[in-house]
């Protein structure tokens, strides 16, 4: 894990951290509490199963990390102590879910879940619990309602804002009309949309709702972006991309190929959310 999210992780564990012994000092907390201990429940998949997904192996690591500097004398919280129970959700809203119960009664604070489609029904079981739910994930504008998720922290933003900021650059330059083109996993997935989904339903919603748009999934090939490409030609001189690298690579070769690179008449913008 880089050093960027040790750091979200140490600002995750000072913020739930606080939390409790704010609650704790008040007797508000509604599980039973133990003074000078905080109790995380961390939820996420023990392996990672895309480039950019946090698991277990990557979160466990740094927490202890950021518990050493907030517990140690002169930390936020000297002498105080931590207490980690983790469960492997495996990506599976079932999965998570069972884990959430499994966990509550003897947890302050959720970390994780991760994958959107398990912090959903866990952010909302937190709601109803009054616990504290941080997560580096949700990142899908959904996720801001706060009546339906009232005690979720997310830590990473909001795709939100990578909509905004297109839509300033395209302001700048005076650019109306764009096209997204993006990976979306195959409709017998049972992993539910990608990420890329999400961030461009986001630019999507920034841009007024008028972009055209176009997916491929994992059978995709250069024929296959030959034909999109073409398609979103007629509509659109500024398309927007989101897929792994080597996706992205392969698509502007089908783009060159169709002499959409030397032309000058396009712009290409890549949404990069899988490098490291």
């Amino acid at each position: 894990m880089d050093s960027r999210a040790r750091w979200l992780l140490m600002v995750a564990v000072a913020t739930a951290v606080r939390f409790v012994g704010a609650s704790q000092a008040n007797c508000v907390a509604k599980t039973p509490a133990v003074w000078g201990t905080v109790r995380f429940a961390i939820i996420a998949p023990l392996t990672a199963t895309s480039p950019n997904e946090e698991s277990l192996h990557a979160i466990l690591p740094s927490i202890h990390l950021a518990s050493e500097a907030i517990f140690q004398p002169g930390g936020s919280l000297p002498n105080w102590k931590m207490q980690l129970n983790s469960r492997d959700d495996k990506c599976s809203s079932t999965d998570g879910g069972l884990a959430s119960f499994d966990l509550h009664t003897d947890s302050d604070v959720f970390f994780g879940p991760v994958c959107d489609y398990v912090i959903a029904p866990v952010a909302r079981y937190a709601g109803a619990w009054n616990m504290p739910l941080l997560t580096v994930g949700a990142q899908a504008e959904n996720f801001h309602n706060q009546k339906e998720y009232p005690t979720l922290t997310r830590m990473m933003g909001s795709y939100k804002l990578v909509g905004e900021a297109l839509r300033h650059i395209l302001h700048v330059f005076g650019w109306n009309v764009a096209g997204l083109l993006y990976f979306n996993t195959g409709h017998n997935s049972e992993l539910g949309n990608s990420q890329c989904y999400f961030v461009l339903s986001a630019v999507w919603t920034a841009l007024g709702q008028v972009p055209n748009y176009y997916s491929f999934n994992d059978t995709a090939n250069s024929e296959t972006y030959k034909e999109l490409l073409n398609t979103l030609s007629n509509s659109s001189r500024i398309i927007v991309l989101c897929a792994d690298p080597s996706m992205v690579r392969e698509i502007l070769l089908a783009a060159e190929e169709l002499n959409m690179i030397d032309s000058g008449e396009y712009v290409f913008f890549n949404i990069e959310l899988f490098s490291r």
